[in-house]
Order: structure tokens, then C-alpha cells, then sequence
């Protein structure tokens, strides 16, 4: 286990840069992403804080070889990583609630339940959010806040705050 690694080199010349400066280079010069056994659990070492770099990508990397090597099963997968972006869900028996948060600019961000194959795309607004919920057929059963929000044909559209529960909404706040 203490020989397995992989660079931190998903596309491009340079991968990972702060405020336009490069710091990680392809080839031999990047560093490595590690994997040490400690007792019954792993230590995934990555040398150097992708999650503050510019590149969003590589850090949808790191993390999904984090959450492969700990045999987590992902809840959803994401068509382009935005960085400001926080996607967030809860799976309960009949139901997965997500949260979706941007914490930039208004921008638009897809992804793909997992476990129902239904395609989310949601509009936010900037410094806002939306909570829905998707039911195991997925199909959007309920939703709050601010921002558009598609998940296959069913639009849910608000201004303001406002609810939307099976095709209803039921108020304006």
C-alpha cells in the first residue's frame, strides 16, 4: 500500500496555480498523492491544498480517489466542478434532500443523481441557495429558495423564497 500514488496531473500543462502563479507541474516534478495503511484505515496523503487552487478539476480528482479508496459510494456526480459551489445531499428511506449553495456569482451547475439517474440543473443566485427534494423514481417532490431548478421536465422557478411541494406552490415569502 505504501507504493501506491498518483500525480496530481488531470489535464493541461500546469495543473494547479494561486492568483496565476503555477505551482504543481506535469511530468516528474509533481507531487504525489500517496496512500499509507494505518492500522485498519488509510491516510490519503495529498502534499500540497488543492481545495484554494484555481482549478476545480483537481480537486474532483483527489477527492474521488479519496472516496474510492474508502469504498464511498457517491450520491451524485457532478458534469463540470464550479468552484463556490457546495452540493450537498441527505439520503433517507423514500427521499434524497439536497442543499445547494453558491457562494459566488449567479451561475448554473449540472449533475446527475446517483442512485435514480435524474439530471439536475439549478440556476442560483449569487450568495444563495436551494434545498429540494427528489423521491426514488427521481422526480422533484418539493423545493425552497432562490434560483431555477430543473430536474428532468419539472421546472421550479422563484424569485423570492418560495415552496414547491408536488406540483404546487404553496407560498411566496
Amino acid at each position: 500500500m505504501a507504493g501506491q500514488a498518483f500525480r496530481v496531473t488531470p489535464q493541461g500543462k500546469h495543473n494547479t496555480k494561486w492568483g496565476g502563479r503555477r505551482i504543481v507541474l506535469q511530468g516528474e516534478t509533481a507531487p504525489r498523492v500517496s496512500v499509507h495503511g494505518i492500522g485498519r484505515g488509510k491516510l490519503i496523503l495529498c502534499p500540497i491544498p488543492v481545495e484554494v487552487g484555481d482549478y476545480a478539476h483537481t480537486v474532483a480528482k483527489v477527492y474521488r480517489y479519496a472516496a474510492k479508496e474508502a469504498g464511498v459510494e457517491l450520491t451524485y456526480h457532478i458534469d463540470a466542478p464550479k468552484p463556490g459551489f457546495f452540493i450537498y445531499p441527505i439520503e433517507y428511506e423514500k427521499t434524497v434532500m439536497y442543499t445547494v449553495i453558491n457562494e459566488g456569482f449567479e451561475d448554473t451547475v449540472c449533475f446527475t443523481d446517483a442512485k435514480t439517474g435524474a439530471k439536475i440543473k439549478a440556476t442560483i443566485k449569487a450568495q444563495s441557495g436551494i434545498k429540494f427534494w427528489l423521491n426514488m423514481r427521481g422526480e422533484l417532490a418539493a423545493a425552497y429558495g432562490h434560483g431555477k431548478l430543473c430536474v428532468g421536465e419539472r421546472v421550479f422557478e422563484a424569485e423570492e423564497r418560495a415552496v414547491f411541494f408536488e406540483g404546487k406552490m404553496l407560498s411566496m415569502g
